[in-house]
């Protein structure tokens, strides 16, 4: 599922929000690799109206990283930090917190 706040375009996982975002308009350039919530900016009421009519969920800010902190704990580390399941050529083991780190 992709979601937006109204400002960033976020999904349950990677492939599926680079996806949408091609499918959109949005280059691969714009978009924003934050350890915490990948995502893309809609910077534009066009860019917005185009997300919502192709079936971006629009979420509350507070909910829109409430939902993809739950969907990041469900999904194995791959989904996010899913870059192949590594950091700089090492393995990734998921912490506690629902971070990934280097073993």
């Amino acid at each position: 599922m992709v979601y937006t706040d109204g400002v960033h375009l976020m999904a349950d996982d990677l492939r599926e929000l680079h996806r949408f975002a091609k499918s959109i308009g949005l280059k691969r350039s714009w978009f924003q690799d934050h350890p915490r919530h990948p995502h893309y900016d809609l910077t534009s009421p066009n860019k917005l109206e185009r997300a919502i009519l192709h079936g971006a969920k629009f979420l509350e800010p507070k909910k829109l990283l409430e939902k993809i902190g739950e969907k990041k704990n469900e999904h194995s580390h791959r989904s996010y930090a899913g870059r192949g399941g590594e950091i700089c050529g090492q393995p990734m083991r998921m912490k506690q917190d629902g971070m990934a780190s280097n073993m």
